[in-house]
């Protein structure tokens, strides 16, 4: 049985972020340079717009390339609003999400301000602790 946990006690907390004015091939430098499956996509002021994901880059520079369109921006390639999880949510509740949707990983919020990264493998982490 899985411990009582809440989000913020495994979450990511060094955010690796980008702006919806980069350019595509920007954000897969990083992706690959630091080994994730997407990043969230911040303005300005550090609120979340967005998410980009490895899929996202490929369907872009695919796109780019078809429609011999160079330099896409992260805004037009990422996926608007997504779905995030509260960083007080219980554990089980993230599992279950991971669960029933295709993310690799959910940008965590609390009052609706970014604060972490909620990945599979760090869900899965708990699962090896407590084994």
């Amino acid at each position: 049985m899985i411990r009582r946990t809440h989000v913020h006690e495994l979450m990511t907390t060094e955010l690796l972020v980008v702006r919806p004015e980069a350019q595509v091939h920007e954000a897969v430098a990083l992706l690959l340079k630091h080994q994730v499956s997407g990043l969230p996509v911040v303005d300005e002021e550090g609120a979340l717009v967005g998410m980009v994901t490895e899929q996202d880059c490929l369907r872009a520079v695919f796109q780019s390339d078809y429609y011999q369109d160079a330099g896409r921006r992260v805004a037009d390639a990422m996926t608007h609003s997504p779905e995030t999880i509260d960083a007080e949510a219980d554990i089980m509740t993230a599992i279950d999400l991971f669960l029933r949707r295709p993310f690799r990983r959910f940008p965590v919020v609390r009052d609706g301000t970014l604060v972490g990264i909620l990945s599979r493998r760090e869900a899965l982490s708990l699962i090896k602790e407590q084994a």
